[in-house]
């Protein structure tokens, strides 16, 4: 009688056992997009970008100022590129990024890339008018080694009288007499390849208007 009793439990435990032995499959997260890039920066907004890896359905993006990305601005993409807009001019960002499934995240990418937003260049602080000259001087500007100065007959630049590049912080322009000119100023840098590229916007332009004198 013991037999018959023990008989379907020893089957049932012959099933149950072996399905409890087997442990149930782990999330896996996607790989991490070591891929990553700064692909374009503005006065206020960097763009960050990276190459997609498999099994991500989209990616959360991290930007701070601070290298230990803490505190940070987070966005989610289901694209390879992400633009942070409403930054801070001149500043430099951190980012990173990490893969998700829809369900699990994968690390961040191993190392954070950063990158500076463009700035205003510093206003210019004096301009000094003679007869038939303007004395325009500014304030530097860091990391640049050359400036482009242009001098205008229109405030808005639309036609440009002269455009230079000079080394210093200051250049003088002959003008015309009783006319008014209108000067700006933005920092360059020179590239490793020996080009040049802007390191700030145009300064708000600067007036002089110079009087007629009769001789």
């Amino acid at each position: 009688m013991h037999r018959n009793l023990l008989a379907p439990l020893a089957v049932v435990l012959a099933v149950l056992v072996p399905a409890l032995a087997v442990p149930a499959a782990a999330d896996t997260a996607p790989p991490r997009p070591d891929a990553v890039w700064v692909a374009a920066t503005a006065r206020t907004s960097i763009t960050v970008a990276w190459q997609k890896v498999p099994g991500a359905t989209q990616y959360r993006v991290a930007l701070s100022r601070s290298a230990t990305m803490d505190p940070a601005r987070v966005r989610t993409v289901s694209g390879s590129v992400a633009t942070f807009t409403g930054l801070e001019p001149g500043t430099y960002y951190y980012a990173r990024v990490r893969a998700s499934d829809g369900t699990t995240l994968s690390e961040p990418s191993r190392t954070s890339v950063s990158a500076r937003t463009t700035a205003v260049a510093k206003p210019l602080t004096a301009v000094r008018q003679d007869e038939d000259f303007v004395d325009v001087r500014w304030a530097p500007y860091a990391g640049a080694d050359r400036y482009q100065v242009q001098s205008s007959t229109t405030a808005d630049f639309g036609r440009t009288v002269v455009s230079r590049v000079v080394t210093g912080r200051t250049t003088v322009f002959g003008v015309e007499r009783d006319s008014t000119a209108y000067f700006r100023v933005r920092a360059l840098t020179v590239t490793s390849t020996g080009g040049i590229r802007a390191l700030s916007h145009w300064s708000p332009p600067a007036a002089a208007v110079v009087p007629y004198h009769p001789v």
